[in-house]
């Protein structure tokens, strides 16, 4: 639209009808861009969703007697290979609380279950100083009391 007031003026009466074409022309890519605007919007409130069931279901196996059916070791790789899947959330505020909360519940659920884990299995869940190291490369690992995130390019890395 700028380029087009950057042409300069033309015959009125050519003007006109290329004008109307123009924005038919502009009325049609924002409408399609603004349905793909919603359409993302509605897939980052998806996610959202998503990320929060598994919180609640990992909240559900901290809290209940039973150990998950696959074993909590299964369990966890399983459920940390889901949150890794999901997609991106519709703000970053919400993205951290919820990494905050997932590490949190990470951690408890470990701890609860360590004793039916091989000791590679742990490892691989590594509690170390109160870091959950990501399974997998699960992605973001944080540090309690910084902010801090390091990515995990494979398990025989440490972060700082």
């Amino acid at each position: 639209q700028e380029e087009w007031k950057k042409i300069g003026p033309i015959p009125k009466k050519q003007g006109d009808a290329l004008w109307q074409r123009f924005r038919k022309g502009c009325d049609v890519f924002f409408e399609k861009r603004s349905a793909e605007i919603q359409q993302h919007k509605a897939g980052k409130q998806e996610n959202l969703r998503e990320k929060e069931t598994l919180c609640q279901q990992l909240e559900q196996w901290i809290h209940s007697a039973e150990k998950p059916a696959a074993g909590p070791y299964e369990a966890m790789k399983t459920l940390c290979t889901q949150w890794k899947q999901v997609g991106p959330l519709p703000s970053q505020a919400q993205s951290e609380i919820l990494e905050q909360q997932f590490t949190r519940l990470c951690q408890q659920f470990v701890r609860k279950h360590q004793d039916a884990m091989t000791k590679e299995q742990r490892a691989e869940l590594d509690l170390v100083g109160g870091v959950v190291l990501a399974v997998h490369g699960l992605g973001a690992v944080q540090k309690l009391g910084q902010r801090q995130i390091v990515q995990r390019a494979d398990l025989g890395q440490r972060g700082p």
